[in-house]
């Protein structure tokens, strides 16, 4: 996969100061129910995906501050058919969550547990030798062990109690303004003995995004935040550890997807039929592998992590084989959806921005609108030929504020734009409003979506997809 670093990474992973501090988030994406882990000098990220596929993913670093996407640990998301959007069930908000993640020296194995609700609920467990993969799937536990940890000590054993509680955190002032207060994580040590807290906390419409934080130790063997001088989770603190190993840090970057698989940075929603999507030389090609008129119910969405606090997410696309009645473009994704894209009327495209594609809590997140056409343009309003014949290419663009407002009055707006030349957009209809609230847990997600709702058939090309900052 070629992935270009753009010149500037900027707030995407944390700012390095003077290559002696840093400043939280450490990373502004959505990666929840973390647990970090040490294994020699590198150290190892998971976090909660839900119903996206691959799942787990499996973040590498040597400072704990600087994070490369590598792996999943879940390829597969193999725990029932609700997992593939068989026509029949859906699995929104299932799927990984508050999982374990731990390395065994002994036979050199990276362990991934984590209940799955899937009928009878079992603790599945993948292992590999590598976390960037393969990974593996062993028999599952026939038991929940919910929001599990797994404690491997120095000497490799596996204690188990006697155990005792204490509360060490509790509303903790966050480092970021209208966020939720930090809360559970991961502690981990550096190599030289210092000890430091990998939390998370509520940003959305941002989803939860991972803050750190020193720990020291008091007398009874209990661990304590190193706060700011007004007692709340720091803003800025030094860097962990300081070494010259460095790596391809998660931020701003495009991806010509021409490599053998896709980055590790994207996931489907729900599994995907791998017959109807491939890499090759000149992008990604999505072939039509549902006939719906529901974008919760198409499958093969590809979906990517937004960049806080705003960012943009612009894919070139090529639509010269789309059919009769396809749909094709790109999509701000949660339970609460806005896209911009193109509808295939016989031998004429027709660009279009569709809000409010609902699938809320309330309805157990079954979708009940397929949304509102908000905004047309036709080829009479502008030159759709060449994207409509397969001679030119045209530039979809999703620009998203998702400044956290946890708590407060939402003011997260979206924008939906398109390009002839990849360089002068135009928006198209008004802003579409990202809402705030927690119960899908996840954040927003830019994606890129191609259904049928006529025949299968059709596909498109994804080219390329730039990842930007927006002040």
């Amino acid at each position: 996969m070629k992935l270009q670093l753009s010149p500037v990474l900027l707030a995407a992973a944390a700012t390095v100061v003077a290559q002696d501090t840093f400043s939280n988030p450490v990373l502004w994406q959505d990666l929840a129910d973390l647990e970090v882990i040490r294994v020699n000098d590198t150290y190892y990220y998971t976090a909660s995906t839900m119903h996206y596929s691959p799942g787990a993913p499996v973040l590498k670093s040597y400072n704990l501050v600087d994070w490369e996407f590598v792996g999943n640990s879940v390829p597969e998301l193999i725990f029932g058919d609700e997992y593939y959007l068989n026509g029949t069930s859906r699995a929104y908000v299932g799927g990984i969550w508050a999982s374990s993640l731990q390395y065994r020296e002994s036979n050199g194995l990276f362990y991934w547990y984590g209940c799955i609700q899937s009928g009878e609920m079992k603790t599945w467990i993948f292992t590999a030798s590598d976390p960037a993969g393969p990974w593996t799937a062993q028999p599952p536990i026939d038991e929940c062990f919910y929001d599990l940890g797994v404690l491997v000590d120095d000497d490799d054993t596996i204690p188990w109690g006697p155990y005792t509680n204490r509360t060490v955190l509790d509303r903790m002032t966050s480092p970021i303004p209208n966020s939720g207060t930090p809360h559970q994580g991961g502690i981990v040590d550096t190599p030289d003995g210092d000890w430091w807290y990998m939390s998370f906390l509520d940003a959305y419409p941002s989803g939860r995004i991972p803050v750190l934080a020193p720990l020291t130790w008091d007398e009874e063997g209990w661990p304590h935040i190193v706060t700011d001088e007004a007692g709340g989770w720091g803003k800025t603190y030094p860097v962990p550890v300081q070494t010259d190993k460095t790596v391809n840090a998660a931020g701003e970057y495009t991806d010509n997807f021409d490599g053998s698989k896709l980055s590790p940075e994207w996931a489907f929603n729900h599994n995907p039929d791998n017959s109807a999507w491939e890499l090759g030389a000149e992008g990604l090609t999505l072939r039509t592998a549902t006939i719906t008129d529901d974008l919760y119910s198409a499958r093969n969405t590809l979906a990517h992590r937004i960049l806080g606090p705003k960012s943009s997410g612009t894919f070139r696309l090529h639509l010269g084989n789309m059919t009769d009645g396809d749909v094709a473009g790109v999509s701000i994704f949660r339970d609460e959806s806005a896209y911009i894209g193109f509808r295939k009327e016989g031998e004429s495209l027709k660009l279009i921005a569709v809000h409010d594609i609902l699938a809320p809590e309330s309805a157990g997140w079954q979708t009940t609108s397929n949304g509102t056409v908000v905004a047309t343009a036709s080829e009479s309003d502008i030159d759709l030929s060449g994207v409509a014949n397969g001679t030119a290419d045209i530039y979809l663009r999703i620009v998203a504020d998702l400044h956290p407002t946890f708590g407060i009055e939402a003011n997260n707006p979206a924008q939906l734009l398109y390009s002839i030349d990849g360089e002068n957009f135009t928006q198209l209809g008004p802003n579409y409003w990202c809402h705030n609230r927690w119960q899908y847990f996840l954040a927003f997600r830019f994606a890129v979506f191609n259904y049928a709702t006529k025949l299968l058939g059709g596909s498109v090309l994804v080219k390329e997809f730039t990842l930007e900052l927006v002040e």
